[in-house]
C-alpha cells in the first residue's frame, strides 16, 4: 500500500467522528493530515436546559510520511510528539482531556530498535495537578510495506484502526 492509498483508507475510517485538516503547520513543521474531534460532556441539575457545568474532551490524529526511519528519525519524531502537547491542548477549568494520535507511516521496512522505541514511548502530561485536566499522546508506527503497525502502549487498545489493510 503506498502514501496516499494509507491516508484516503484512514479518511475512510476516521470521517465518521473527525474532522480532517490538511497541510497544517504545528510545532514549526508541516503536517500533511490533522484529524481532530471534540465532546462536550454536560452535567444537568432540574432540566434539560440548565446546564451547571460541563468538560470538553479533545482528540487529535497527526499523521506524517517517512521514506525512511532510522533510529534517530524515530526519536526526533518521539520528541516532537510531545512537543504537540502544549500546541494542541487547550487547559482550563473545563478541559477534561485530550489525546494526542501520532501516526508515522514508513515507507521502508523496520529494525528491532524502532520496534522497541516505540513499545517503550508513553507520554501523559497533567494540567495544574490535574484540575485543568491531562493530555495522552499515543504513538503508532505503520509499515506500509508489510502492512505491519506498532503502538506504544497507550494505543495498543485502538491497534486495529490504524493497520493499513482495507
Amino acid at each position: 500500500m503506498n502514501y496516499a492509498e494509507y491516508e484516503g483508507l484512514l479518511r475512510k475510517r476516521l470521517g465518521t467522528y473527525f474532522d480532517f485538516k490538511t497541510d497544517v503547520s504545528l510545532d514549526g513543521r508541516t503536517y500533511p493530515l490533522v484529524a481532530e474531534h471534540t465532546a462536550r460532556l454536560e452535567q444537568t441539575v432540574l432540566g434539560k436546559d440548565n446546564v451547571v457545568d460541563y468538560f470538553d474532551t479533545y482528540e487529535y490524529c497527526v499523521l506524517s510520511r517517512h521514506s525512511r526511519a532510522d533510529g534517530e528519525a524515530i526519536a526526533l519524531e518521539l520528541e516532537r510528539a510531545k512537543a504537540l502537547v502544549p500546541a494542541l491542548s487547550k487547559p482550563c477549568r473545563t478541559h477534561k482531556s485530550t489525546m494526542i494520535t501520532r501516526i508515522i507511516a514508513v515507507e521502508r521496512p523496520l529494525d528491532h530498535g524502532q520496534r522497541a522505541m516505540i513499545r517503550s514511548f508513553r507520554h501523559t502530561k497533567p494540567h495544574r495537578f490535574f484540575l485543568h485536566g491531562w493530555s495522552d499522546v499515543r504513538v503508532y508506527l505503520v509499515d506500509l510495506n508489510t502492512a505491519e503497525v506498532i503502538a506504544s502502549p497507550r494505543g495498543k487498545r485502538d491497534l486495529a484502526s490504524f493497520v493499513p489493510i482495507a
